[in-house]
């Protein structure tokens, strides 16, 4: 895998098309966002039984995400890289915070309150697992090389000595590769 690995490459037709210069967004997926948000607002508006209240809400909370969704589309992946860990810091502080200032709620301490609104850190942790995870996974470099020589039946493994990888190989015990998506049929990572 390459460093680049992280942006957008898709191979079907459309999948080519450069995200915009403007903003750093891809349109068409921005537009069949804001299409889906319409039909929820829609939707929210019959099932509240025509109560225009709801909407006007649920349209505030819209608009909060989009805007900042074209806020963080404006920061490049290695800046998000960067400071994931720091994030994730950020987020177990907070859940440790709620433990002695957190608010109650339907028999649940799990809420801050924040003065002009409530955070429920939990949420907040579900973007920094994946940021934090992303990073550590992305530090994952495979060795060619090593890939080779394992692969030939011979051992760059001090404790391993090359005749048994060689019986191994032979056998059809081990079949080596450095590609992370056929691990589920893989038994062993090796790693200095």
């Amino acid at each position: 895998m390459h460093r680049n690995d992280f942006v957008r490459q898709l191979s079907s037709p459309g999948g080519d098309r450069r995200p915009s210069r403007v903003m750093h967004l891809d349109i068409p997926l921005l537009l069949l966002l804001l299409a889906l948000c319409g039909i929820g607002l829609t939707v929210l508006f019959s099932a509240s039984g025509e109560s225009i209240g709801y909407v006007k809400r649920q349209a505030t909370f819209m608009l909060v995400g989009l805007v900042s969704m074209i806020v963080v589309a404006q920061f490049t992946p290695r800046f998000w890289e960067r400071w994931s860990i720091v994030i994730y810091a950020g987020g177990l502080l907070s859940l440790v915070a709620v433990l002695f200032f957190g608010v109650g709620a339907k028999g649940a301490q799990r809420w801050l309150d924040l003065g002009f609104f409530q955070l429920q850190p939990s949420e907040v942790m579900k973007v920094t697992v994946v940021l934090a995870l992303a990073r550590y996974f992305h530090g994952f470099d495979v060795d060619e090389a090593k890939i080779t020589t394992l692969g030939q039946g011979q051992s760059y493994l001090k404790h391993i000595a090359g005749k048994k990888i060689k019986e191994a190989v032979d056998n059809g015990a081990l079949d080596v590769s450095g590609d992370f998506s056929e691990d589920t049929s893989n038994n062993i990572y090796l790693d200095d």
